[in-house]
């Protein structure tokens, strides 16, 4: 019996770049079509098909296909194209709709043992509602904003720190090419999406435990003796407490008339920039917003909350705004994405920049209280904290938010405690490094379904 021989084409249909050669297959046998190497810029590949638009046969990506006998044949296969979704469209459909805050403290509830560690609370992704909460102080608001809050993954199958990645309800886990994992944390007014460190894709998951959920442990501030040592800048003029007392608050914090006043990155900042950023991290400067907002409120309160100071009063432990919202004693008891001091306290991208006054060298700061608050996190009397948050890691880690300049003198910075609950510490304490970073509006991913096995996928 003859065997004809058979040819099998590979078209790149809209391909920018690459290039395939044709396959002779003897009648009778089954060819295995070789790994695509087209490529088309902003798209997907998507197997094969007989008919350009996709009408005709389709074929998987190194499929095969069995050679008749006879006749001869000629197989042409068209390269199949696809639009990556959007990041933010995947985070937004999730919605449980507008949620009140009387709407939220019901749904989360309160741990009911004396054990946080139990707490198995609702979890879910909420609707920011600014009428309640507060406006943001993103550079736009256009965009709903949409926050994760919670466990995020299934109760039967969680892990130690509500991380292990298994049978994920609500997918928030996002991997760069470059290996490194975040949690979505929150949308932004202006689109993008606010993610937060948690470690490095070890081959098989994103989900981490332990303090490799962080990049290292730092001091905020490794100088302590002085209220300005709360910033992320600071004013290095005042560098003890004496010569602070009676100042005004703006003369010794800096204000929207004086950015510069605050010339020195806290320690904190210099690490992140210096060391982590430059040296990982440029290659997705042009993926990251450069205006979402990353606020160090320095609001400034009395011991009781009874006043807002103007000066600062060194006879006395005075609080700072987050502290006022959402500390253990707090009359507001709810959390809020806005930047009461205005631009002073709201730090932004600006290229070129040598990172002081309310200027980020590059886009990466830190998590807010109140961010993590919204996230389930927070002192239980605050809104009721859950101990398994998604933000949890077996280690405390810093946030941006100032506490308090105490009694002794010394500065204090909010941290998540690794019991998953917010403390406030000395700021030349060292806690656990994580970085957040916000991905442009219309950030598309190239892989992935938003599980710590398959976590959605940027590339560079």
């Amino acid at each position: 019996q003859w065997q004809c021989i058979s040819q099998v084409n590979y078209y790149g249909n809209g391909a920018t770049s690459g290039g395939m050669a044709s396959n002779i297959v003897l009648g009778g046998s089954t060819l295995t079509f070789p790994q695509n190497t087209y490529a088309r810029e902003g798209y997907i590949f998507n197997g094969w098909n007989t008919q350009p638009d996709g009408t005709g046969t389709p074929y998987p990506d190194q499929g095969t296909y069995a050679a008749p006998m006879t006749p001869a044949t000629t197989l042409n296969l068209y390269a199949q194209w696809k639009l990556p979704p959007k990041l933010y469209d995947n985070v937004a459909t999730m919605s449980k709709g507008p949620q009140t805050l009387a709407q939220l403290q019901e749904d989360i509830t309160a741990p009911t043992t004396d054990d946080p560690s139990t707490d198995q609370s609702n979890s879910g992704v909420y609707e920011y509602n600014s009428s309640i909460f507060g406006e943001a102080s993103d550079a736009s608001n256009t965009n709903k904003i949409y926050y994760y809050r919670g466990i995020l993954e299934q109760a039967e199958d969680q892990g130690s720190y509500g991380s292990d990645g298994k049978a994920t309800t609500y997918p928030n886990y996002v991997k760069l090419s470059n290996n490194t994992c975040w949690r979505i944390v929150r949308t932004t007014g202006s689109g993008g999406v606010k993610m937060v460190y948690n470690g490095t894709w070890t081959g098989s998951t994103c989900a981490k435990n332990q303090t490799n959920a962080q990049l290292t442990t730092s001091s905020f501030n490794s100088l302590y003796k002085s209220i300005v040592y709360a910033g992320y800048t600071y004013n290095s003029s005042y560098t003890n407490n004496s010569a602070t007392n009676g100042i005004s608050v703006d003369t010794v914090l800096g204000n929207n008339s004086n950015l510069a006043l605050n010339n020195t990155r806290s320690t904190i900042k210099t690490y992140i920039e210096d060391t982590w950023y430059a040296n990982n991290m440029t290659a997705y400067t042009n993926k990251l917003e450069s205006v979402a907002g990353y606020c160090n409120d320095r609001t400034l309160y009395n011991n009781d909350y009874s006043q807002q100071l103007s000066n600062v009063d060194t006879s006395q432990t005075n609080r700072f705004g987050a502290s006022y919202r959402v500390g253990d004693n707090s009359p507001v008891k709810k959390p809020s994405l806005t930047c009461p001091r205005g631009d002073v306290d709201n730090y932004r991208y600006v290229a070129s920049s040598n990172g002081t006054a309310n200027e980020l060298k590059y886009p990466a700061a830190l998590l807010t209280a109140d961010e993590v608050t919204l996230a389930g996190s927070g002192y239980s009397n605050v809104l009721p904290y859950n101990a398994k948050s998604f933000l949890r890691s077996g280690n405390h880690f810093w946030l941006l938010s100032p506490g308090g300049r105490y009694s002794n003198g010394t500065a204090g910075e909010f941290s998540l405690h690794s019991g998953g609950y917010l403390s406030d510490y000395n700021v030349n304490d060292a806690h656990g490094v994580r970085p957040a970073i916000s991905l442009k509006p219309g950030t598309t991913v190239v892989d992935g379904d938003g599980t710590a096995t398959n976590p959605w996928t940027i590339g560079e």
